[in-house]
């Protein structure tokens, strides 16, 4: 590929290594909101909140309910859609 260009235009130097870091920073920043796993899940959990939808999350740093007999170190993650909580 190189060797179609020269040296002066700049696609002479990019490497096929430097397009598929590109690539990976257009699709965290499309796709990943966050490249932390724990942060992902409580910024999509707070989007789908925020469209109207009920939703529980607890980390695993998170203390559990009150009296709820769970371990502390689980993650848990409950979501019901508006359709669901109109048919309460």
């Amino acid at each position: 590929m190189c060797a179609q260009y020269s040296e002066h235009e700049q696609d002479h130097y990019i490497t096929l290594r430097q397009i598929g870091q590109i690539r990976t920073l257009v699709e965290r920043e499309r796709v990943q909101l966050d490249p932390n796993d724990a942060n992902l899940t409580q910024i999509w959990a707070g989007n789908i909140q925020s469209d109207g939808h009920f939703v529980y999350y607890k980390d695993k740093w998170d203390p559990p309910p009150e009296g709820s007999n769970l371990a502390r170190n689980l993650f848990i993650l409950c979501i019901q859609t508006k359709l669901q909580l109109g048919w309460l």
